[in-house]
């Protein structure tokens, strides 16, 4: 295994911790947050909808600028969404559904694929599963008392707080940026990039399963707890397993390297049973259970795709980041459209959950489907 450049790995995770923190202090209640403000579910489904196209956008047009420079383009990254939490802190109104995600969506383009570029740049081959397995820990584990703290601020203050406290985060994530990364080299990526049938439709599913809960958890959430504190404790809850499972995947990822795609597989299976059973949840009791068990198996498929994609292009790093990123989010746009479509026609959140359950299966039959198709496929 050839060492890793400790600083650039201590001055990534500074970051990510950071920015974890943030999100899950203050985004992880921006549905809740646009809910108790007045708007319906379509609107908020319209607001993920936006947020998620601009990303895309961004990321095809913007491809070649943000892979030129990963410093400058995380500190634009730091600009948009120091200025969405800023509007969120000092604005309310309608307008707030249409800027507000443009604002977070050119940030998910600007900061993502440098971001996860250089942690795959950390990988060798013999410590893929390892490397992402630690990035993802940090960011569960930050996610246990974020949401918690986040909550707690609301209750004792107000939603427009924990966004004003965020833009002091942000400020200081810059900082660590400006002082401390000093990557300013360049990655060239290629318009035409050709991956196999699991790597782009498993990325779609993925995302498509993913935003469907994004959207559907805080409105479940809403349902069984009465103040922000408690709203806090329950994702703080989730989040503790989806650190416990990345415990996981760490241990046993990558010594058994070639049962990935099997993993993944069989995860997806479970994930997709385990959403139909948190969609019929009518007590706090099962809907706790359920949603254990989902974010346990979340980041082991994540994790497993993010790594299986590295794998299968990993002389070209930058490039499998892009496509990554560039399907995740297709999948997520389509979801959202159907989503709003059935919600305007009266469907309930539950059966969102149902369509979610469907596109996790479809990973698995995707999975068993495509794995002939991809085999071997490094560049």
């Amino acid at each position: 295994m050839v060492s890793i450049d400790r600083k650039k790995f201590i001055v990534l995770a500074a970051i990510l911790s950071i920015n974890t923190f943030v999100l899950s202090f203050a985004s992880t209640f921006n549905i809740i947050f646009i809910i108790k403000s007045g708007y319906s579910y379509a609107h908020a489904a319209v607001f993920i909808l936006i947020q998620y196209s601009a990303a895309l956008l961004f990321i095809v047009i913007f491809a070649k600028k943000i892979f030129s420079n990963f410093r400058k383009s995380i500190i634009i990254a730091f600009a948009f969404i120091l200025a969405f939490y800023t509007l969120f802190s000092l604005m309310s109104g309608l307008y707030l559904l249409l800027l507000g995600p443009m604002l977070m969506g050119i940030f998910m383009a600007f900061f993502w694929m440098p971001v996860n570029t250089l942690q795959a740049e950390l990988m060798d081959g013999s410590n893929n599963g390892k490397i992402a397995g630690i990035f993802t820990l940090v960011s569960a584990a930050i996610g246990i008392s974020a949401s918690f703290i986040g909550g707690v601020v609301i209750d004792i203050l107000n939603f427009n707080s924990v966004y004003a406290i965020s833009a002091i985060f942000i400020a200081v994530n810059a900082a660590i940026v400006l002082l401390f990364l000093k990557d300013i080299s360049k990655r060239d990526i290629a318009r035409s990039i050709k991956i196999g049938k699991l790597s782009d439709l498993g990325l779609v599913f993925q995302g498509f399963y993913e935003v469907l809960l994004e959207i559907s958890i805080p409105i479940f959430v809403l349902s069984f707890a009465h103040t922000a504190t408690d709203m806090g404790e329950m994702f703080s809850l989730f989040a503790l397993f989806g650190a416990v499972a990345t415990l996981v995947i760490g241990v046993i990822s990558d010594r058994f390297s070639k049962l990935r795609i099997h993993v993944i597989m069989f995860s997806s299976f479970v994930i997709g049973a385990s959403i139909i059973v948190l969609s019929l949840s009518n007590s706090i009791y099962t809907f706790i259970g359920s949603m254990s068990i989902v974010n346990f198996i979340m980041p082991i498929i994540g994790t497993g795709m993010y790594v299986l994609i590295i794998e299968r292009m990993t002389r070209k790093k930058s490039e499998a980041m892009f496509v990554r990123e560039v399907f995740l989010n297709s999948g997520r746009i389509s979801a959202i459209i159907i989503a709003i479509v059935l919600l305007l026609l009266g469907f309930s959140v539950a059966n969102l959950l149902i369509v979610s359950s469907a596109a996790a299966i479809l990973i698995f039959i995707t999975g068993k489907w495509g794995d002939r198709r991809i085999e071997g496929l490094n560049d």
